[in-house]
């Protein structure tokens, strides 16, 4: 989602990109539908070999100003292809993730050294970076990933409608969480949240938005997911509408967000509801904590913590007033999180590395 976008608003910034990439991967097939050259890179550890020459031939064959990777793993092609390709490419990496485990051997050192900058896509990244990587902690910068504000418009929807768009009742409050049903997205505390505030009397729409996850495991944990909504007795309460094509229009139906993630690397669906003027209330972790500014654009809660989760939404559910406020302060935090102004930072980079000039502090 992220890469289509931020390489559609560096076009409009007058720039060529090429992406290497898996030729049968989504990404791939969009990118060239959209009239970007696709460079096609198999992917796995046995093509590393041929990768790293593909590239390599790559760079040597026309001027490339920039070498930027999106996945981390991908420095073990690029960085020995750049030396290949005896070019002083500067080399940047964003990076998405959470380091999970500390790579400071010989390989990765070497590896390493070719990077001009790492951005981290949240000062939680940032510090697992920092802490877990050889590269000097100034080589290090958050830059967040964007939105396309102009498709999160709140004045382009009409919520009664967009409640009917998804057969819920227009004259009851909505409350959903909108993600893939994945590990770690906090889908089992929000049913128990729920269910909660159905004990409490609640008469509330409860929406879940979002598709299974690829593979086994988040194919059983989806099943998990709707069985636990079968034992809480939610079955009538909670409508799984699957894949949102158009987040907006789910986002417009609803009076509060909640995303109870564990431990997100940043939360674009959290950034895009605050964009559609929405009061959120999400978990005290990771990225979230660049994101919302507690009691002012959202409401924190410990993570892992139903209890809390309930209490935060009811309050909210309770307080008509407070919803207005806080969905005004986060819509007007949004346009931090403008693609416009996240390529502008890019080109800015990239402008003073072509130019020689050191890294921004």
């Amino acid at each position: 989602m992220q890469i289509p976008l931020l390489a559609r608003a560096l076009r409009d910034r007058g720039h060529a990109l090429t992406l290497l990439c898996p030729p049968d991967s989504v990404i791939a097939q969009e990118m060239s539908s959209t009239g970007f050259p696709v460079l096609p890179l198999p992917s796995g550890k046995r093509h590393i070999a041929g990768s790293i020459v593909s590239v390599a031939h790559f760079l040597r064959s026309g001027r490339y100003d920039i070498l930027h990777a999106h996945v981390s793993e991908d420095i073990r092609v690029l960085s020995p292809a750049r030396a290949l390709a005896c070019r002083d490419t500067p080399f940047f990496i964003t990076r998405h993730m959470g380091v999970k485990h500390a790579r400071r051997d010989v390989l990765h050192r070497l590896l390493y050294r070719q990077v001009r900058r790492i951005f981290a896509v949240s000062s939680y990244v940032a510090d697992g970076v920092r802490a877990a990587l050889p590269v000097p902690p100034d080589r290090v910068a958050v830059l967040p990933p964007g939105i396309d504000l102009s498709r999160f418009q709140p004045d382009r929807y009409d919520g009664a409608q967009a409640r009917v768009a998804l057969g819920l009742d227009p004259g009851r409050p909505v409350v959903g969480m909108l993600g893939r049903i994945t590990p770690m997205k906090g889908h089992a505390e929000f049913l128990e949240a729920v269910r909660r505030l159905r004990d409490g009397g609640r008469d509330v729409n409860f929406v879940v938005a979002g598709g299974c996850g690829d593979g086994d495991r988040e194919r059983t944990y989806t099943e998990n997911i709707h069985a636990l909504a079968r034992r809480l007795g939610l079955a009538d309460a909670v409508r799984f509408i699957g894949f949102a094509a158009e987040p907006a229009a789910v986002f417009a139906a609803l009076d509060v967000f909640v995303f109870p993630s564990h431990l997100e690397a940043f939360g674009l669906s959290l950034v895009e509801a605050m964009a559609m003027g929405l009061p959120t209330v999400a978990c005290a972790a990771g990225g979230v904590l660049d994101i919302v500014e507690d009691g002012r654009t959202g409401l924190l809660v410990p993570p892992r913590d139903p209890a809390s989760l309930a209490l935060a939404i009811g309050r909210l559910l309770d307080d008509p007033a407070g919803r207005i406020r806080l969905g005004h302060a986060a819509r007007a935090a949004s346009p931090r999180w403008d693609i416009v102004r996240i390529a502008e930072s890019y080109d800015s980079e990239y402008t003073r590395a072509v130019a020689g000039a050191p890294a921004s502090a």
